[in-house]
């Protein structure tokens, strides 16, 4: 059988080796998707490259993959929450210009940056527990500073896009802190 045409078939751009196993594709290179859809039309168990369905009108992520050793990139549709997100993510995981209001997902790990600019977030609870790259956080609903105990462990620089009044909460709490 030839994976890779199926796949193809299904309105996804694939290179690199394809298998199936149990219900589920698995590519050791790069997938994206081609085609506009609420849901993806294929169950995916691991990719080894970057996994991109932005700009696909997805309402959900039910059949990513469990695992992704590149990017994930689902910017741009129409998604809520991050249900069905990757359990580990190797390079950057971005979910920028969503409706996402929460960030519970599996995901545990991003190698690289998290970015979940423009969305309707207004808590930090559920992101990814390890982020060795930078978080960005701009652009959402936070209003209480008090949140910023729920920051996961992160590596890099920290972009959190808060509003003035919280800024100056932010920097009072630093400053009180140093005393």
């Amino acid at each position: 059988m030839d994976y890779k045409k199926e796949l193809e078939d299904l309105g996804f751009y694939v290179s690199g080796k394809v298998t199936f196993k149990d219900g589920k594709y698995s590519v050791s290179g790069d997938v994206r998707l081609k085609t506009y859809c609420t849901k993806l039309p294929a169950k995916f168990k691991k990719v080894g490259g970057t996994f991109d369905c932005d700009f696909g009108h997805l309402i959900t992520l039910d059949g990513a993959p469990e695992f992704v050793g590149g990017n994930f990139q689902c910017r741009y549709n129409e998604l809520t929450d991050l249900k069905y997100a990757p359990k580990k993510v190797g390079g950057s995981f971005k979910c920028d210009c969503n409706k996402i209001d929460n960030l519970s997902s599996p995901t545990r790990e991003v190698g690289s940056a998290f970015s979940c600019t423009k969305n309707q977030l207004k808590s930090f609870g559920g992101a990814p527990k390890k982020i060795l790259g930078y978080f960005d956080f701009g652009f959402n609903s936070i209003k209480n500073i008090d949140d910023l105990n729920n920051l996961p462990e992160i590596a890099g620089d920290i972009y959190l896009g808060l509003e003035p009044k919280l800024v100056k909460q932010l920097k009072n709490l630093i400053n009180k802190n140093r005393s």
